[in-house]
């Protein structure tokens, strides 16, 4: 088979169908633009000159293709940057949601602390009364038993020194008190 010549413009490059387009009209000018050389050569240009637009706009076309599919890439890019900032402000509210929780009941425990505390003060100082008013009562206890035990010690009698049951009656008092101590606090 014989190879086909090329078709013009279609199968000519743009600087092929430019350099035609410049041939025809040299060939026009040498012919002074006779009206058969315009008839002739005339509808060949325009349609070297109309493929070549063609040609620039499918080109402008697929830019902007192009461009529209990258402004589109962007856009998507855009939504899931969006989508993502909405993710984490609803995590950022959850957080301060469960710090407020968290705020609130350490409000609570505090607040019962200081319950605890007040009603172990109020506990305290009504144990001290208890405490005060059972020591006043053994010092009088003592004090009642001193004088008999002071006239005892001072007459010579036989048996047991005074003395030591004076010191047993302290000691005993020492020991009594040592174990009514304040129970300690929880």
């Amino acid at each position: 088979m014989a190879a086909q010549p090329a078709l013009y413009p279609r199968d000519y490059s743009d600087q092929q169908i430019s350099d035609q387009i410049g041939h025809y009209m040299t060939v026009l000018r040498d012919d002074q633009y006779r009206i058969n050389s315009v008839i002739q050569y005339m509808p060949l240009i325009q349609l070297g000159l109309s493929e070549l637009d063609r040609r620039r706009q499918i080109a402008e076309v697929q830019v902007n293709r192009e461009s529209a599919t990258q402004q589109l890439a962007i856009g998507n890019q855009s939504l899931e940057l969006g989508r993502q900032t909405k993710e984490i402000g609803d995590r950022q509210l959850k957080i301060g949601e469960y710090s407020a929780v968290a705020a609130v009941v350490s409000l609570v425990l505090s607040i019962v602390a200081i319950a605890f505390s007040v009603y172990s003060m109020r506990d305290d100082d009504v144990w001290q009364v208890e405490q005060t008013k059972k020591l006043e009562e053994l010092q009088s206890t003592v004090a009642s038993l001193k004088a008999p035990l002071d006239s005892l010690s001072s007459r010579d009698v036989d048996g047991p020194s005074i003395k030591a049951i004076q010191k047993q009656l302290e000691d005993g008092i020492s020991v009594r008190l040592k174990t009514e101590q304040k129970p300690s606090a929880l």
